[in-house]
């Protein structure tokens, strides 16, 4: 037998790709030497020295002067897809959206409104978000007075109106849309608009927050786009995903892999959530 590892390839930031292998659990500390080094624009390999579930597997690929690795998976049984992806226990939730609003760590689940169902997406399936649907999260899902990140995919079927994605509450709220064609995150003090987005395509949102130098920094397929200071204390009201105010600004689409961490994650941590979308399968 043998064991085939696929991905996807983004060749528009990815150089390359390393297979890792060991017949022990391992990590990116205590790497074993590369079993192969593959090109870029290439989606599968092929390992005829293995059985499935017989030894573990890393996937890196480079982006530009950074290795981002994959998870340590068994191959041909599990994926990379895990709660605690960096390894130091800063994930607060983790929300799949595999046919509910249940996260991995089963502490913060969410409950959805609307008739919006669970169609394929990313890696397993995504949430659908049709009009006023939304899916409510946890009041204390934002640690209050101190750092954290979020990170999510969306797609929106149209660009020409203003669609509100996410809902974050605060002493003051911080809102991610799409407004007449252009990504946009604001909140009661700012606002930014930047970087124009197309319907029916994958972007990748990651939302950070350093308490210690009260700064905001948006990522935009892990390209930084903006920055913005402002300190900010969580409020106990709801958090959610899709949906407007009022029949307004209704999302129309979907939003996949949905995290939220205790620290402010670096570049690399961003990139490698990044990878995580476009990698795989």
């Amino acid at each position: 037998m043998a064991v085939t590892i696929k991905w996807k390839d983004n060749s528009i930031i990815e150089l390359g790709h390393r297979i890792y292998r060991s017949n022990n659990y391992f990590t990116k500390d205590n790497l074993p030497a590369p079993l192969a080094d593959i090109g870029p624009n290439v989606e599968e390999y092929e390992d005829p020295d293995s059985n499935p579930g017989e030894n573990w597997y890393i996937v890196s690929s480079y982006i530009a002067e950074f290795e981002a690795f994959s998870k340590p998976f068994l191959g041909g049984l599990s994926s990379a897809f895990n709660h605690d992806i960096f390894n130091d226990d800063s994930a607060i939730a983790t929300y799949p959206f595999n046919g509910n609003t249940n996260e991995l760590s089963n502490t913060y689940n969410g409950t959805r409104t609307g008739s919006g169902g669970y169609v394929n997406g990313l890696l397993e399936q995504a949430i659908e978000l049709k009009g006023n649907d939304r899916a409510a999260l946890p009041d204390n899902l934002i640690p209050e007075k101190s750092s954290f990140s979020v990170s999510f995919w969306f797609k929106v079927d149209s660009v020409s109106n203003r669609r509100w994605i996410a809902y974050f509450r605060y002493t003051t709220k911080l809102i991610v849309e799409v407004n007449n064609g252009s990504f946009r995150i604001w909140n009661d003090d700012w606002s930014s608009t930047f970087e124009n987005v197309n319907s029916d395509t994958w972007y990748h949102v990651v939302v950070v927050y350093n308490h210690d130098i009260t700064e905001f920094e948006f990522f935009l397929n892990a390209q930084s786009v903006h920055t913005n200071t402002k300190e900010v204390q969580r409020e106990n009201k709801v958090n959610f995903i899709g949906g407007g105010q009022n029949n307004e600004y209704d999302m129309n689409g979907y939003v996949d892999q949905l995290r939220i961490f205790n620290k402010a994650i670096t570049q690399e941590e961003v990139d490698i959530l990044y990878i995580e979308g476009v990698g795989l399968q």
